[in-house]
């Protein structure tokens, strides 16, 4: 999992765009002329240097009151270009505010960027989180974590994380995974079992893995019998 934090524009051109009358006469004249001067000054700026955000700063500043269209350039009024209403104070509250410069947070997992996760892919990230990145201490309910995973993945990620994650706190999983139940050693086993003929009753009945009876209903209902269980088995060693 990566994780990493940048600086990015977030709306400088509409904002500046939207205080100016792009009729009148000025570096920003013309809606798709004005557009295209402005993004052309974001996008050459290093919004994480600060040399380069106060290049960006001055080159906007000039702008407004030189109009580059003209060769030789021409001295301009900023109070001729804003819109009625609008004060020349608010394009430089806009612009020296600094408002518009903005984290982003890009989170990537095995490479790829969180939008373009699968379900399954973008549920285990969110798992890892929890188990492992959160730093509370109250106990953490997960109900059928496996869910659009497949088992090497429950074995490959989530055993580890969740053995990581009851070092401080309790973790219940309600699951019908084997991977979760048994190979991350679980503390206790709850079996849950309904009796829909005698008016949906239902028993829990708990107790460790090494409990005979308990270990029973963990093969019954993880593995599918002891007799399902032997009979992977033996097919496994065959293809050894």
């Amino acid at each position: 999992m990566e994780f990493r934090a940048e600086l990015i524009n977030e709306d400088f051109a509409n904002r500046l765009l939207g205080l100016l009358a792009l009729n009148r006469r000025g570096s920003f004249m013309g809606i798709d002329e004005g557009r295209a001067r402005v993004e052309k000054f974001i996008q050459s700026t290093n919004w994480e240097d600060v040399e380069s955000v106060r290049m960006f700063i001055d080159n906007v500043d000039t702008a407004l009151h030189i109009d580059q269209r003209e060769t030789p350039s021409v001295v301009t009024q900023l109070k001729d270009q804003i819109l009625k209403g609008r004060k020349p104070e608010e394009v430089f509250d806009l612009l020296y505010g600094l408002e518009y410069v903005r984290p982003r947070y890009i989170l990537r997992w095995e490479g790829k960027d969180i939008a373009v996760l699968s379900p399954g892919e973008r549920g285990t990230l969110l798992l890892v989180f929890y188990l492992l990145i959160d730093l509370g201490d109250m106990p953490l309910v997960i109900d059928q974590p496996e869910g659009n995973l497949d088992n090497h993945t429950v074995a490959k990620i989530l055993v580890d994380c969740i053995r990581e994650a009851r070092r401080k706190r309790q973790v219940f999983i309600v699951t019908h995974n084997p991977n979760l139940a048994v190979v991350c050693d679980a503390d206790q086993i709850v079996h849950a079992s309904i009796e829909k003929d005698k008016g949906n009753i239902i028993t829990y009945k708990t107790g460790s893995l090494e409990n005979p009876a308990m270990s029973k209903y963990v093969t019954d209902v993880l593995e599918g019998t002891r007799w399902a269980f032997d009979v992977r088995g033996k097919k496994y060693d065959v293809g050894e």
